[in-house]
């Protein structure tokens, strides 16, 4: 379903998964505005976000990749933590919830690029991509990033 609001094309969240499905199929990049809080702070609710077919490069621990969602069929972009057999498991940066379970064949693409107020971000798809994973895998990226916020926090304010 399309809806326009404010000037903007909005699509339901199983139309915006078919859309990214069918361009990504065509070996095309796909650009869409990030939505949630669960890839946070590496990725923030509004900023752009570039998708890329895997084109026959298998997916790799600490990757970020769009998927199908099993629970709503929607487009969901999180980072792989670990592969067993013929699945892949994911779980956001900043989610404390459980690891989703994903076949390839529900992989739409590997995430390129991120666009933040007109600037490309490369924080967390580099190489660290692969220690965030590892650390992602037993939920100690979401409680690093959590112990930091809370130190940043507690210091004091600089005035200027």
């Amino acid at each position: 379903m399309l809806r326009m609001i404010n000037g903007e094309m909005r699509f339901s969240r199983e139309t915006l998964r078919k859309l990214a499905g069918a361009v990504l199929d065509k070996n095309i990049p796909f650009r869409l505005q990030a939505k949630g809080h669960s890839m946070s702070p590496l990725i923030k609710e509004g900023d752009i976000i570039v998708l890329s077919p895997l084109r026959d490069k298998e997916p790799g621990c600490g990757d970020v990749l769009a998927f199908t969602n099993s629970t709503n069929n929607s487009l969901t972009v999180h980072r792989m933590v670990k592969k067993k057999g013929d699945h892949y498991f994911f779980r956001g940066d900043n989610s404390l919830g459980s690891v989703e379970m994903v076949k390839l064949d529900r992989i739409l693409g590997r995430l390129t690029q991120v666009e933040r107020n007109g600037k490309k971000i490369h924080l967390g798809l580099g190489p660290e991509r692969v220690l965030i994973g590892f650390l992602n895998r037993k939920k100690g990226f979401t409680f690093l990033l959590r112990a930091a916020r809370q130190t940043h926090r507690m210091l004091p304010r600089r005035r200027g």
